[in-house]
């Protein structure tokens, strides 16, 4: 059965005591413990609120991450309730309404300085950047969510939930561990040889794109367990990944930028998502030019072990282009954890 705690809002900031904001909320009529009291809640004497923002763990090099310099966050008040309890969001006092968090030299504080409430407990929720524009719902399996979010190439990062925090257990501050929301791919090219039986070959890939790619989606974040979801995905687009001719040598090299996507299904209602190149191949003995071909090559990047791009993680195409077979251009799907940075598996 639902608590009901009338618990009344009052979004103004009721005072500044000791150089530190304190939120004026009236306490549940329900309590765990009957220490509680609007006078504890806002006595004087509390300390700031702080952060500690980060990552889970040192990122790849080819990581573009939102978090630089700030990031938004709730902090949602429960009283002596746990953050899992009958609660509805309802019934929570938004302690921090969507404020941003900047950093400023080591530190991340929000421009309005809020203290611990002395009694009872806060939970917080986060995301960055704070151009998302996420909106907050009413309830847990459903707190952060986007109809219609348009990824723009930008990464977009979530908190896990920062549950049931107190001044005594964040004495160095609230830990905000962010997790990446949307994919990551790359495309590696090589040249399978350059010589061959008295023979050199000129490599060069002139164009490469990707197509059927969607860039609009609904996003869900669920409080409970962290699980991040993308739905109803659609408007599809093509993505350059190279539009300048480059040599390739033997060893791969990472051609254009490194694309930020939407988690998808690489077979969606738009199509099987497709990478095409054009390249050419110039075959000399000396320096007398036999051959100059120009070609054409689409492939599904679908594979019998990556048939989805999901979020937080990282997808590594290496295309080898090979000037003496049939089957010119073949490539080797890898994936990495983009949170964590874990070893490359093999596909």
């Amino acid at each position: 059965m639902k608590k009901n705690l009338n618990i009344t809002i009052l979004l103004t900031l009721a005072a500044v005591l000791a150089s530190c904001t304190k939120v004026d909320v009236e306490v549940p009529s329900v309590q765990t413990s009957s220490s509680s009291s609007k006078s504890e809640i806002n006595a004087p004497a509390q300390k700031s609120i702080s952060f500690n923002a980060a990552l889970y763990t040192q990122q790849t090099k080819s990581d573009n991450s939102a978090l630089e310099s700030s990031f938004r966050t709730y902090a949602f008040y429960t009283g002596d309730f746990d953050w899992n309890s009958s609660l509805e969001i309802s019934d929570m006092v938004k302690y921090i309404n969507g404020d941003e968090v900047s950093k400023n030299g080591s530190e991340w504080s929000t421009a309005v300085d809020y203290c611990w409430p002395k009694s009872g407990k806060l939970s917080f929720a986060s995301y960055s950047p704070v151009s998302a524009d996420l909106a907050i719902g009413n309830t847990r399996e459903n707190l952060l969510n986007k109809t219609g979010y348009v990824n723009n190439g930008t990464d977009l990062l979530i908190a896990d939930l920062a549950a049931n925090k107190t001044q005594s257990n964040s004495q160095s501050g609230v830990q905000v561990l962010f997790r990446h929301a949307l994919s990551h791919v790359m495309f590696n090219f090589k040249a399978k040889t350059l010589e061959a039986n008295g023979l050199s070959f000129e490599v060069n890939v002139n164009s490469a794109k990707v197509s059927s790619v969607c860039n609009t989606a609904d996003l869900n974040w669920n409080s409970t367990n962290n699980e991040i979801s993308w739905n109803n995905q659609s408007n599809a687009q093509v993505i350059n990944v190279s539009s300048s001719a480059t040599a390739l040598t033997t060893e791969f090299t990472t051609l254009g930028s490194n694309s930020i996507v939407l988690p998808q299904s690489l077979s969606n209602s738009n199509g099987n998502i497709e990478l095409t190149v054009n390249f050419t191949i110039v075959t000399k003995e000396g320096e007398t030019e036999l051959d100059s071909t120009t070609i054409t090559e689409t492939v599904s990047l679908s594979s019998d072990n990556i048939t989805a791009w999901a979020s937080g993680y990282c997808y590594i195409y290496n295309i080898t282009i090979n000037p003496l077979s049939n089957d010119v251009i073949t490539f080797a799907p890898s994936v990495i954890n983009w949170m964590t940075n874990s070893s490359e598996v093999s596909m």
